[in-house]
Protein backbone atom coordinates (compact mmCIF):
# COMPACT_ATOMS: atom_id res chain seq x y z
CA UNK A 1 0.00 0.00 0.00
CA UNK A 2 0.70 3.62 -0.40
CA UNK A 3 2.50 5.72 2.40
CA UNK A 4 0.32 8.48 3.64
CA UNK A 5 -0.12 11.51 1.18
CA UNK A 6 1.70 14.55 3.11
CA UNK A 7 2.47 18.14 1.75
CA UNK A 8 5.78 19.33 1.05
CA UNK A 9 7.48 22.20 1.83
CA UNK A 10 10.46 23.70 1.97
CA UNK A 11 11.34 23.04 5.57
CA UNK A 12 10.93 19.56 4.55
CA UNK A 13 11.95 17.14 7.57
CA UNK A 14 12.30 13.63 5.84
CA UNK A 15 14.34 12.49 3.22
CA UNK A 16 14.51 10.00 0.64
CA UNK A 17 17.00 8.07 2.83
CA UNK A 18 14.89 8.14 5.79
CA UNK A 19 11.71 7.02 3.53
CA UNK A 20 14.03 4.41 2.43
CA UNK A 21 15.10 3.11 5.84
CA UNK A 22 11.49 3.38 7.05
CA UNK A 23 10.68 1.06 4.56
CA UNK A 24 13.33 -1.41 5.23
CA UNK A 25 10.83 -4.02 5.11
CA UNK A 26 10.54 -3.71 1.33
CA UNK A 27 12.52 -6.46 -0.49
CA UNK A 28 14.52 -6.02 -3.32
CA UNK A 29 11.64 -6.64 -6.17
CA UNK A 30 12.32 -9.22 -8.99
CA UNK A 31 15.53 -11.90 -10.13
CA UNK A 32 19.01 -9.68 -9.99
CA UNK A 33 17.87 -6.44 -9.32
CA UNK A 34 20.97 -4.60 -7.50
CA UNK A 35 21.42 -1.47 -5.15
CA UNK A 36 22.37 1.53 -6.72
CA UNK A 37 25.48 3.43 -6.20
CA UNK A 38 25.01 6.64 -4.95
CA UNK A 39 26.51 9.52 -6.91
CA UNK A 40 28.07 11.69 -4.51
CA UNK A 41 27.47 15.40 -5.57
CA UNK A 42 30.98 17.12 -5.61
CA UNK A 43 32.73 18.15 -2.70
CA UNK A 44 34.89 21.23 -3.94
CA UNK A 45 31.35 23.55 -3.76
CA UNK A 46 28.18 24.04 -3.02
CA UNK A 47 25.38 22.50 -5.96
CA UNK A 48 24.62 26.01 -7.91
CA UNK A 49 21.32 27.25 -9.73
CA UNK A 50 21.42 26.77 -12.88
CA UNK A 51 19.49 29.88 -15.08
CA UNK A 52 17.73 28.45 -18.40
CA UNK A 53 15.53 30.48 -21.24
CA UNK A 54 12.98 28.91 -23.08
CA UNK A 55 10.68 30.64 -25.94
CA UNK A 56 7.51 30.33 -23.98
CA UNK A 57 6.33 28.46 -20.67
CA UNK A 58 3.55 25.57 -20.85
CA UNK A 59 0.25 26.76 -20.22
CA UNK A 60 0.05 23.82 -17.76
CA UNK A 61 2.76 21.32 -16.20
CA UNK A 62 0.80 18.03 -17.42
CA UNK A 63 3.37 15.94 -19.51
CA UNK A 64 1.02 14.40 -21.69
CA UNK A 65 -0.18 17.65 -23.06
CA UNK A 66 3.68 18.77 -24.14
CA UNK A 67 4.12 18.97 -27.73
CA UNK A 68 6.84 21.72 -28.23
CA UNK A 69 10.44 20.23 -27.75
CA UNK A 70 11.21 22.89 -25.07
CA UNK A 71 8.40 21.58 -23.21
CA UNK A 72 8.85 18.07 -23.49
CA UNK A 73 12.51 18.97 -21.87
CA UNK A 74 11.17 20.42 -19.37
CA UNK A 75 8.47 17.47 -18.35
CA UNK A 76 11.38 14.90 -18.32
CA UNK A 77 12.82 17.10 -15.24
CA UNK A 78 9.74 16.42 -13.55
CA UNK A 79 8.20 12.93 -14.54
CA UNK A 80 9.65 9.79 -14.97
CA UNK A 81 8.01 7.34 -17.90
CA UNK A 82 8.38 3.54 -17.10
CA UNK A 83 11.57 2.99 -19.59
CA UNK A 84 13.89 5.57 -20.83
CA UNK A 85 15.88 5.76 -24.02
CA UNK A 86 19.88 5.98 -23.90
CA UNK A 87 22.56 7.86 -25.63
CA UNK A 88 23.07 4.10 -27.96
CA UNK A 89 19.15 4.38 -28.52
CA UNK A 90 18.51 1.30 -26.14
CA UNK A 91 15.64 1.50 -23.66
CA UNK A 92 16.65 0.97 -20.33
CA UNK A 93 14.94 1.23 -17.34
CA UNK A 94 13.03 4.04 -15.42
CA UNK A 95 10.48 3.30 -13.44
CA UNK A 96 10.48 -0.03 -14.34
CA UNK A 97 13.07 -1.94 -13.20
CA UNK A 98 12.79 -4.57 -16.33
CA UNK A 99 9.75 -6.08 -17.69
CA UNK A 100 8.91 -9.60 -19.50
CA UNK A 101 6.95 -10.29 -22.58
CA UNK A 102 4.60 -14.05 -22.29
CA UNK A 103 1.59 -15.64 -23.79
CA UNK A 104 2.46 -14.96 -27.33
CA UNK A 105 3.59 -11.81 -26.54
CA UNK A 106 0.33 -10.53 -25.20
CA UNK A 107 1.08 -10.35 -21.89
CA UNK A 108 3.98 -7.48 -20.56
CA UNK A 109 4.79 -7.94 -16.67
CA UNK A 110 6.52 -4.55 -15.48
CA UNK A 111 8.51 -4.67 -11.72
CA UNK A 112 8.77 -1.63 -10.25
CA UNK A 113 11.44 -0.22 -8.64
CA UNK A 114 11.01 0.48 -4.60
CA UNK A 115 13.33 3.05 -4.18
CA UNK A 116 10.86 5.76 -6.04
CA UNK A 117 8.65 8.19 -4.51
CA UNK A 118 6.17 11.25 -5.11
CA UNK A 119 6.61 15.11 -3.23
CA UNK A 120 4.42 14.27 -0.66
CA UNK A 121 6.28 11.38 0.79
CA UNK A 122 3.94 8.76 -0.95
CA UNK A 123 5.74 5.28 -2.52
CA UNK A 124 5.58 4.81 -6.38
CA UNK A 125 3.18 1.49 -6.63
CA UNK A 126 1.15 -0.09 -9.94
CA UNK A 127 -1.98 1.46 -8.82
CA UNK A 128 -0.30 4.54 -10.21
CA UNK A 129 1.29 3.28 -12.96
CA UNK A 130 -2.19 1.89 -14.06
CA UNK A 131 -3.68 4.83 -13.56
CA UNK A 132 -1.97 7.07 -15.43
CA UNK A 133 -1.98 4.33 -18.20
CA UNK A 134 -5.66 4.15 -18.08
CA UNK A 135 -5.69 8.23 -18.26
CA UNK A 136 -4.60 8.17 -21.40
CA UNK A 137 -6.26 4.93 -22.62
CA UNK A 138 -9.72 6.53 -21.84
CA UNK A 139 -8.88 10.08 -22.79
CA UNK A 140 -10.46 9.97 -25.93
CA UNK A 141 -9.04 12.78 -28.42
CA UNK A 142 -8.35 15.07 -25.48
CA UNK A 143 -4.66 13.48 -25.51
CA UNK A 144 -2.97 12.72 -28.72
CA UNK A 145 -0.94 10.42 -27.70
CA UNK A 146 -3.73 8.22 -26.70
CA UNK A 147 -3.07 6.19 -29.72
CA UNK A 148 -0.09 4.33 -27.82
CA UNK A 149 -2.13 1.94 -25.57
CA UNK A 150 -4.63 0.99 -28.33
CA UNK A 151 -3.97 -2.32 -28.14
CA UNK A 152 -4.11 -2.67 -24.38
CA UNK A 153 -7.54 -4.85 -23.20
CA UNK A 154 -6.69 -5.07 -19.42
CA UNK A 155 -4.16 -3.06 -17.03
CA UNK A 156 -3.89 -4.78 -13.87
CA UNK A 157 -2.33 -4.53 -10.53
CA UNK A 158 -1.27 -8.30 -9.13
CA UNK A 159 1.12 -6.81 -6.44
CA UNK A 160 2.47 -3.72 -5.21
CA UNK A 161 5.39 -3.40 -7.41
CA UNK A 162 4.00 -5.65 -10.17
CA UNK A 163 2.17 -4.26 -13.48
CA UNK A 164 0.28 -6.32 -15.57
CA UNK A 165 -0.37 -5.69 -19.10
CA UNK A 166 -2.51 -7.63 -21.47
CA UNK A 167 -2.85 -6.83 -24.99
CA UNK A 168 -5.75 -7.97 -27.73
CA UNK A 169 -2.77 -8.23 -30.27
CA UNK A 170 0.98 -8.28 -30.11
CA UNK A 171 2.91 -4.84 -30.00
CA UNK A 172 6.17 -4.84 -30.61
CA UNK A 173 6.02 -0.86 -30.05
CA UNK A 174 4.75 -0.69 -26.97
CA UNK A 175 7.52 -0.77 -24.53
CA UNK A 176 9.12 2.13 -26.97
CA UNK A 177 5.62 4.03 -26.08
CA UNK A 178 6.05 3.70 -22.38
CA UNK A 179 9.52 5.53 -22.44
CA UNK A 180 8.11 8.39 -24.40
CA UNK A 181 7.64 11.54 -22.10
CA UNK A 182 3.64 12.12 -22.55
CA UNK A 183 3.47 8.50 -20.61
CA UNK A 184 5.32 9.49 -17.63
CA UNK A 185 3.90 8.33 -14.81
CA UNK A 186 1.87 10.55 -12.15
CA UNK A 187 0.20 9.74 -8.67
CA UNK A 188 -3.14 8.01 -8.64
CA UNK A 189 -6.30 10.32 -8.54
CA UNK A 190 -3.59 13.41 -9.35
CA UNK A 191 -5.35 16.49 -11.02
CA UNK A 192 -3.43 16.98 -13.69
CA UNK A 193 -4.16 21.19 -13.84
CA UNK A 194 -2.20 20.67 -10.58
CA UNK A 195 0.76 19.18 -11.24
CA UNK A 196 4.09 20.48 -9.66
CA UNK A 197 6.06 17.15 -10.14
CA UNK A 198 6.09 13.32 -9.78
CA UNK A 199 8.88 11.13 -8.81
CA UNK A 200 11.73 13.23 -11.05
CA UNK A 201 14.57 14.80 -10.04
CA UNK A 202 12.98 18.37 -9.82
CA UNK A 203 9.64 19.76 -8.62
CA UNK A 204 8.05 23.24 -9.47
CA UNK A 205 8.31 25.49 -6.15
CA UNK A 206 7.32 28.70 -8.20
CA UNK A 207 5.09 29.39 -11.31
CA UNK A 208 4.78 32.94 -12.71
CA UNK A 209 3.56 34.58 -16.23
CA UNK A 210 6.97 34.31 -17.75
CA UNK A 211 9.25 32.60 -15.28
CA UNK A 212 9.51 29.19 -12.80
CA UNK A 213 11.82 28.04 -10.15
CA UNK A 214 12.05 24.23 -9.77
CA UNK A 215 13.60 23.15 -6.80
CA UNK A 216 15.97 19.69 -6.93
CA UNK A 217 13.66 16.97 -5.42
CA UNK A 218 15.25 15.53 -2.16
CA UNK A 219 13.27 12.22 -2.73
CA UNK A 220 14.89 11.41 -5.94
CA UNK A 221 15.82 7.14 -6.61
CA UNK A 222 18.92 8.79 -8.19
CA UNK A 223 20.82 9.12 -5.36
CA UNK A 224 23.51 11.65 -5.15
CA UNK A 225 21.52 13.85 -8.37
CA UNK A 226 20.87 16.30 -9.52
CA UNK A 227 24.00 18.66 -8.75
CA UNK A 228 21.82 21.75 -9.10
CA UNK A 229 19.74 23.35 -5.69
CA UNK A 230 17.68 24.62 -7.99
CA UNK A 231 16.24 25.56 -12.02
CA UNK A 232 15.43 29.66 -12.44
CA UNK A 233 13.27 29.05 -15.81
CA UNK A 234 12.85 32.61 -17.85
CA UNK A 235 10.29 32.97 -20.94
CA UNK A 236 12.22 34.60 -23.91
CA UNK A 237 10.03 34.48 -27.01
CA UNK A 238 12.63 36.38 -29.03
CA UNK A 239 15.31 33.88 -30.80
CA UNK A 240 18.10 36.50 -31.04
CA UNK A 241 17.53 37.62 -27.37
CA UNK A 242 17.48 33.96 -26.10
CA UNK A 243 20.51 33.53 -27.34
CA UNK A 244 22.10 36.78 -26.86
CA UNK A 245 21.38 35.94 -23.12
CA UNK A 246 23.40 32.63 -23.38
CA UNK A 247 26.21 34.45 -24.93
CA UNK A 248 26.35 37.33 -22.65
CA UNK A 249 26.06 35.58 -19.16
CA UNK A 250 22.44 35.93 -18.93
CA UNK A 251 21.00 32.31 -18.56
CA UNK A 252 23.33 29.04 -18.51
CA UNK A 253 21.30 27.03 -20.77
CA UNK A 254 18.69 27.19 -23.85
CA UNK A 255 17.46 24.11 -24.72
CA UNK A 256 16.43 23.52 -28.36
CA UNK A 257 18.80 26.80 -29.54
CA UNK A 258 17.49 28.35 -32.64
CA UNK A 259 18.86 26.54 -35.71
CA UNK A 260 19.55 29.64 -37.20
CA UNK A 261 21.65 30.62 -34.49
CA UNK A 262 23.69 27.67 -34.40
CA UNK A 263 26.50 28.88 -36.84
CA UNK A 264 26.91 32.07 -34.37
CA UNK A 265 26.51 29.90 -31.31
CA UNK A 266 29.51 27.92 -32.63
CA UNK A 267 32.27 30.41 -32.90
CA UNK A 268 31.65 31.64 -29.66
CA UNK A 269 34.31 30.03 -27.05
CA UNK A 270 31.78 30.39 -23.83
CA UNK A 271 28.95 28.08 -25.72
CA UNK A 272 28.87 24.86 -26.13
CA UNK A 273 26.39 23.12 -27.92
CA UNK A 274 25.24 19.27 -27.45
CA UNK A 275 23.24 17.51 -30.11
CA UNK A 276 23.15 16.56 -33.71
CA UNK A 277 20.94 14.85 -35.72
CA UNK A 278 17.31 14.15 -34.81
CA UNK A 279 14.59 12.10 -35.67
CA UNK A 280 12.03 14.27 -36.34
CA UNK A 281 10.90 15.80 -40.15
CA UNK A 282 10.29 18.79 -41.46
CA UNK A 283 7.59 18.10 -44.28
CA UNK A 284 4.57 19.30 -46.05
CA UNK A 285 0.94 17.69 -45.53
CA UNK A 286 -0.82 17.43 -48.62
CA UNK A 287 -4.35 17.95 -48.59
CA UNK A 288 -5.94 15.20 -50.45
CA UNK A 289 -9.26 16.32 -50.11
CA UNK A 290 -9.45 19.56 -52.74
CA UNK A 291 -7.82 21.16 -55.88
CA UNK A 292 -5.21 19.67 -58.05
CA UNK A 293 -2.94 17.61 -55.49
CA UNK A 294 -6.18 14.79 -55.61
CA UNK A 295 -4.27 13.70 -58.40
CA UNK A 296 -1.17 11.60 -57.17
CA UNK A 297 1.00 12.88 -60.69
CA UNK A 298 0.53 16.31 -59.43
CA UNK A 299 2.13 15.31 -55.86
CA UNK A 300 4.78 13.05 -57.54
CA UNK A 301 6.12 16.06 -59.88
CA UNK A 302 5.57 18.62 -56.81
CA UNK A 303 7.94 16.34 -54.34
CA UNK A 304 10.28 16.08 -57.40
CA UNK A 305 10.66 19.83 -57.81
CA UNK A 306 12.02 20.77 -54.50
CA UNK A 307 15.37 21.56 -53.95
CA UNK A 308 15.83 19.77 -50.81
CA UNK A 309 19.38 20.93 -50.17
CA UNK A 310 18.91 24.50 -50.62
CA UNK A 311 16.09 24.44 -48.47
CA UNK A 312 17.96 22.88 -45.05
CA UNK A 313 20.45 26.07 -45.93
CA UNK A 314 18.10 28.26 -46.46
CA UNK A 315 15.68 27.57 -44.01
CA UNK A 316 17.98 26.16 -41.11
CA UNK A 317 21.16 27.56 -42.18
CA UNK A 318 22.74 23.97 -42.82
CA UNK A 319 21.32 22.73 -39.76
CA UNK A 320 19.58 19.38 -41.26
CA UNK A 321 20.31 16.52 -43.48
CA UNK A 322 18.00 17.04 -46.60
CA UNK A 323 16.10 13.91 -47.60
CA UNK A 324 13.10 12.47 -48.82
CA UNK A 325 12.18 9.45 -47.04
CA UNK A 326 10.89 8.73 -43.67
CA UNK A 327 13.27 6.97 -42.39
CA UNK A 328 17.12 7.67 -41.42
CA UNK A 329 19.69 5.84 -43.59
CA UNK A 330 21.35 4.81 -40.00
CA UNK A 331 18.24 3.66 -38.66
CA UNK A 332 17.78 -0.29 -38.57
CA UNK A 333 14.97 0.34 -40.78
CA UNK A 334 17.48 0.38 -44.33
CA UNK A 335 17.19 -0.76 -47.75
CA UNK A 336 17.21 -0.58 -51.28
CA UNK A 337 15.06 2.41 -51.35
CA UNK A 338 16.03 4.96 -53.43
CA UNK A 339 15.59 9.14 -52.37
CA UNK A 340 13.98 10.75 -54.21
CA UNK A 341 16.15 12.72 -57.36
CA UNK A 342 15.01 16.44 -57.90
CA UNK A 343 14.10 17.30 -61.46
CA UNK A 344 14.78 20.66 -63.39
CA UNK A 345 12.55 23.41 -63.81
CA UNK A 346 11.86 22.79 -67.67
CA UNK A 347 11.59 19.22 -66.93
CA UNK A 348 8.95 20.06 -64.07
CA UNK A 349 7.20 22.31 -66.32
CA UNK A 350 7.02 19.78 -69.60
CA UNK A 351 5.40 16.90 -66.94
CA UNK A 352 2.67 19.75 -65.60
CA UNK A 353 2.02 20.45 -68.93
CA UNK A 354 1.43 16.99 -70.14
CA UNK A 355 -1.05 16.79 -67.59
CA UNK A 356 -3.15 19.89 -69.17
CA UNK A 357 -1.62 22.01 -66.48
CA UNK A 358 0.13 24.95 -68.72
CA UNK A 359 -0.16 28.43 -66.84
CA UNK A 360 1.83 28.68 -63.29
CA UNK A 361 0.22 25.80 -60.61
CA UNK A 362 -1.46 27.41 -57.46
CA UNK A 363 -1.22 26.23 -54.08
CA UNK A 364 -1.72 27.45 -50.74
CA UNK A 365 0.84 27.08 -48.10
CA UNK A 366 0.47 27.45 -44.80
CA UNK A 367 2.28 27.39 -41.62
CA UNK A 368 3.32 28.40 -38.34
CA UNK A 369 4.74 31.76 -38.14
CA UNK A 370 6.14 31.59 -34.84
CA UNK A 371 8.72 29.29 -35.71
CA UNK A 372 11.64 30.72 -38.14
CA UNK A 373 12.72 27.85 -39.51
CA UNK A 374 9.07 27.05 -41.13
CA UNK A 375 8.75 30.62 -42.05
CA UNK A 376 11.98 30.35 -43.82
CA UNK A 377 11.01 27.22 -45.13
CA UNK A 378 8.22 27.85 -47.02
CA UNK A 379 9.72 31.09 -48.31
CA UNK A 380 12.55 29.27 -50.22
CA UNK A 381 9.75 26.93 -51.24
CA UNK A 382 8.25 30.07 -52.66
CA UNK A 383 11.20 30.71 -54.34
CA UNK A 384 12.79 28.17 -56.03
CA UNK A 385 9.00 26.41 -57.07
CA UNK A 386 8.06 29.86 -59.38
CA UNK A 387 11.09 28.55 -61.55
CA UNK A 388 9.01 25.03 -61.79
CA UNK A 389 5.42 26.83 -63.11
CA UNK A 390 4.01 26.76 -59.28
CA UNK A 391 3.06 29.45 -57.63
CA UNK A 392 2.51 29.42 -53.74
CA UNK A 393 0.70 31.72 -51.94
CA UNK A 394 2.51 31.83 -48.63
CA UNK A 395 0.41 32.07 -45.23
CA UNK A 396 1.97 32.39 -42.10
CA UNK A 397 -0.07 31.84 -39.19
CA UNK A 398 -0.51 31.35 -35.07
CA UNK A 399 -2.63 30.68 -32.56
CA UNK A 400 -6.33 29.86 -32.58
CA UNK A 401 -5.88 30.73 -36.69
CA UNK A 402 -3.05 28.39 -37.52
CA UNK A 403 -5.45 25.45 -35.69
CA UNK A 404 -8.40 26.51 -38.04
CA UNK A 405 -6.66 26.48 -40.77
CA UNK A 406 -5.28 22.89 -39.75
CA UNK A 407 -8.94 21.60 -38.26
CA UNK A 408 -11.15 23.35 -41.52
CA UNK A 409 -8.70 21.87 -44.13
CA UNK A 410 -7.52 25.38 -45.77
CA UNK A 411 -4.46 24.78 -47.54
CA UNK A 412 -3.27 22.87 -50.35
CA UNK A 413 0.25 22.28 -48.26
CA UNK A 414 1.06 22.53 -44.38
CA UNK A 415 4.16 22.97 -43.44
CA UNK A 416 5.61 21.33 -40.04
CA UNK A 417 7.60 19.40 -38.09
CA UNK A 418 6.71 15.85 -36.54
CA UNK A 419 7.25 14.69 -32.80
CA UNK A 420 10.55 13.45 -32.17
CA UNK A 421 10.65 9.18 -32.06
CA UNK A 422 12.54 6.32 -31.71
CA UNK A 423 10.35 3.45 -32.93
CA UNK A 424 9.12 3.41 -36.46
CA UNK A 425 5.68 3.18 -35.13
CA UNK A 426 6.05 6.23 -33.06
CA UNK A 427 6.27 8.28 -36.40
CA UNK A 428 4.01 6.32 -38.77
CA UNK A 429 0.87 6.05 -36.91
CA UNK A 430 -0.03 9.02 -35.89
CA UNK A 431 0.96 10.74 -38.99
CA UNK A 432 -0.19 8.25 -42.06
CA UNK A 433 -3.09 6.24 -40.20
CA UNK A 434 -6.34 7.09 -41.65
CA UNK A 435 -7.33 8.03 -37.69
CA UNK A 436 -3.99 9.64 -36.71
CA UNK A 437 -3.14 12.55 -34.74
CA UNK A 438 -1.07 14.26 -37.08
CA UNK A 439 -2.59 12.64 -40.22
CA UNK A 440 -3.84 16.42 -41.65
CA UNK A 441 -3.26 15.35 -45.32
CA UNK A 442 -6.86 13.51 -45.01
CA UNK A 443 -4.98 10.01 -46.33
CA UNK A 444 -6.85 7.08 -45.91
CA UNK A 445 -5.42 3.56 -47.02
CA UNK A 446 -7.14 0.70 -45.51
CA UNK A 447 -3.82 -1.64 -47.09
CA UNK A 448 -1.94 1.24 -45.43
CA UNK A 449 -3.70 0.39 -42.15
CA UNK A 450 -2.93 -3.10 -42.38
CA UNK A 451 0.81 -2.75 -43.36
CA UNK A 452 1.36 0.05 -40.01
CA UNK A 453 -0.44 -1.90 -37.25
CA UNK A 454 0.82 -5.22 -38.74
CA UNK A 455 4.50 -4.25 -38.63
CA UNK A 456 4.04 -3.99 -34.69
CA UNK A 457 2.94 -7.79 -34.63
CA UNK A 458 6.51 -9.12 -34.66
CA UNK A 459 9.39 -8.15 -32.33
CA UNK A 460 12.35 -9.45 -34.32
CA UNK A 461 13.96 -5.89 -35.84
CA UNK A 462 14.95 -7.13 -39.47
CA UNK A 463 11.10 -8.21 -40.13
CA UNK A 464 9.98 -5.24 -38.72
CA UNK A 465 12.66 -3.41 -41.26
CA UNK A 466 11.02 -5.06 -43.89
CA UNK A 467 7.68 -3.76 -43.02
CA UNK A 468 8.54 -0.65 -42.88
CA UNK A 469 10.44 -0.24 -45.72
CA UNK A 470 7.53 -1.46 -48.08
CA UNK A 471 5.60 1.15 -45.60
CA UNK A 472 7.63 3.60 -47.13
CA UNK A 473 7.67 2.86 -50.50
CA UNK A 474 4.04 2.63 -50.81
CA UNK A 475 4.03 6.73 -49.10
CA UNK A 476 6.73 7.46 -52.03
CA UNK A 477 4.41 6.32 -54.60
CA UNK A 478 1.35 8.15 -53.01
CA UNK A 479 2.89 11.16 -51.70
CA UNK A 480 0.45 11.85 -49.17
CA UNK A 481 3.54 13.98 -47.31
CA UNK A 482 6.08 15.22 -48.82
CA UNK A 483 9.59 14.73 -46.45
CA UNK A 484 11.90 17.83 -47.04
CA UNK A 485 14.32 17.22 -44.13
CA UNK A 486 15.69 15.96 -40.81
CA UNK A 487 16.40 19.33 -38.45
CA UNK A 488 18.92 18.72 -35.91
CA UNK A 489 18.73 19.61 -32.41
CA UNK A 490 21.13 21.00 -30.24
CA UNK A 491 20.94 22.42 -26.05
CA UNK A 492 23.09 25.42 -26.17
CA UNK A 493 24.88 25.93 -22.73
CA UNK A 494 27.78 28.21 -21.02
CA UNK A 495 30.93 26.18 -21.67
CA UNK A 496 31.18 26.60 -17.75
CA UNK A 497 28.35 23.44 -17.77
CA UNK A 498 30.54 20.19 -17.58
CA UNK A 499 29.28 16.61 -17.97
CA UNK A 500 26.38 17.26 -19.57
CA UNK A 501 24.80 14.31 -21.66
CA UNK A 502 23.63 13.67 -24.68
CA UNK A 503 20.05 11.54 -24.80
CA UNK A 504 17.85 11.52 -27.85
CA UNK A 505 14.96 11.71 -28.21
CA UNK A 506 14.38 15.24 -26.56
CA UNK A 507 15.16 15.10 -23.02
CA UNK A 508 16.52 16.77 -20.15
CA UNK A 509 17.84 13.56 -18.20
CA UNK A 510 21.36 14.83 -19.99
CA UNK A 511 21.77 17.01 -17.35
CA UNK A 512 21.85 14.41 -14.35
CA UNK A 513 25.48 14.27 -14.47
CA UNK A 514 25.75 17.90 -14.98
CA UNK A 515 27.45 20.45 -12.74
CA UNK A 516 28.00 24.01 -12.91
CA UNK A 517 31.57 25.73 -12.57
CA UNK A 518 31.01 28.97 -10.03
CA UNK A 519 34.27 29.62 -9.31
CA UNK A 520 34.51 33.14 -11.00
CA UNK A 521 31.92 34.07 -9.66
CA UNK A 522 31.32 36.14 -6.28
CA UNK A 523 27.67 35.58 -5.29
CA UNK A 524 26.61 32.04 -5.93
CA UNK A 525 23.00 32.35 -5.28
Amino acid sequence: MSSPRRSCDESMTFSRRRLIGAAGAIALVGKGVRAQTPVPTPARRQPADLRIAVRRMPTNWDPATQSLLEHIWLSTLLYDPVARWNAQGDIFPGLGLHWAASTFDRVLEITLRPDAFFLDGAQLTADDVRWTLERLRYSASLISDAWRLENIWRIEAPDTHIVRITLNAPDASLVSSLAAPSLSILAEASNPQRLRGGTGPFMVRFLGSDRAVFWRNPLFWQIGRPHFRALRISEIPDDTERSTALVTGMVDLVPDAPLLDIPTLQADPSVQLIGGPSNHLCLLHVNLRQGALQDVRVRQILSGAIDRVRVVKGATAGQGEASGLLFPSGSWVTGDVDDIEQQAPETVRAALAELGIRADLRLRLVTDNTDATLANTVIVLQEQLAYCGIALSVVLLEGEELANAIRFGEYDLLAGYTRPWRDPHELVRPLLASDGTANFSGYASPEVDGMIHGATFVSHREVRGERYLRLQERILADVPVIVLFRPYYFDAMTSRLANYGTLQPVTARGLMPATLDTSEETDPS
